[in-house]
């Protein structure tokens, strides 16, 4: 059957499927094991045989991004992985109106904002995810979100069907949107505005100032707990709680920002869930918070546990 499958991505994708690749050299946290199948994909006809024939074999697949926001098995994954390149890294802006396909970059697209004096896409300077990653954990600050400028999304369904979808169909709110299970987000449509150079600069400073207490020296994986409802941000109650610093076999509190996990020193996956948990017990023990994860922790079955 795995060489069934392997022949049959070869098919589809040429000699952009690799077997049992290393998961972490393509995230943020550098940290993983081998995924039964690397495929990258190139245009929406690949990806549209590669759907159909994962589901016909009845194969799992998980779609990766730019993977700043994941923490992936020691094991690896023993499905697929789908990285989108090619076409959908392509842009255009007309106007006010850009279009953009799902693997393009943020600082791409925001200094492209800026080059035309459009705003809107401010928050997202220091965010270096892709646009896929970004609507689906409706990414920005208290700045903004990506929600803001959003109009309409191209989706993929398992059935390897083209949809749009609306920005409200998609009900974001805080790191969160409602995308199908096995939908894959293919490309977007954002709504900017006209604005003064000097003025848009001043939004990127402030953004920059704001990020500037976030451990960018380490690999990380960004902010690791949702904010609570409560008011109080999940950085300082890990800071009362007294783990700035704290190592688990070199997955450590950052000092600078106590919401961020570094990888200090080849940390596992298994050291950063541990840590995580560590976390969450003591601060709902001090504090009555239940912390919950911002980061996607997915298991060897392909499954998220957050």
């Amino acid at each position: 059957m795995n060489r069934n499958i392997f022949a049959g991505l070869l098919e589809i994708v040429k000699d952009r499927v690799k077997q049992r690749e290393v998961l972490s050299g393509y995230t943020s946290f550098h940290i993983g094991g081998p995924a039964r199948y690397f495929v990258e994909v190139n245009d929406l006809k690949e990806l549209e045989r590669t759907v159909k024939f994962l589901k016909e074999k009845k194969t799992d697949y998980f779609v990766l991004g730019c993977g700043t926001n994941v923490l992936f098995s020691d094991r690896g994954l023993k499905g697929v992985v789908i990285k989108l390149g090619g076409e959908f890294s392509n842009f255009s802006i007309a106007g006010r109106i850009l279009t953009c396909g799902a693997a393009v970059k943020l600082p791409v697209l925001l200094k492209a904002a800026v080059e035309r004096k459009l705003t809107g896409l401010e928050f997202s300077c220091g965010i270096p995810g892709s646009m896929g990653g970004a609507i689906v954990s409706n990414a920005g600050t208290v700045l903004g979100t990506i929600k803001d400028v959003l109009s309409e999304v191209k989706v993929m369904s398992k059935t390897g069907k083209i949809k749009s979808v609306t920005a409200e169909d998609l009900k974001l709110s805080y790191r969160h949107s409602e995308i199908e299970n096995n939908d894959i987000i293919t490309g977007a449509r954002l709504v900017l505005k006209e604005s003064d150079t000097d003025e848009i600069c001043k939004k990127i400073e402030a953004v920059k100032r704001k990020r500037g207490l976030q451990p960018s020296e380490w690999n990380n994986a960004g902010s690791v707990f949702k904010n609570p409802a409560a008011g109080v941000s999940a950085g300082e109650l890990i800071d009362r709680a007294g783990f700035k610093g704290f190592n688990v076999n070199g997955a450590c509190v950052s000092e600078k920002h106590a919401n961020f996990i570094i990888n200090k020193l080849s940390a596992s996956s298994k050291d950063v869930s541990r840590l995580i948990s560590l976390i969450k017990k003591k601060v709902k023990k001090e504090s009555g918070a239940e912390l919950k994860e911002e980061i996607k922790v997915i298991n060897y079955n392909g499954r998220c546990l957050t």
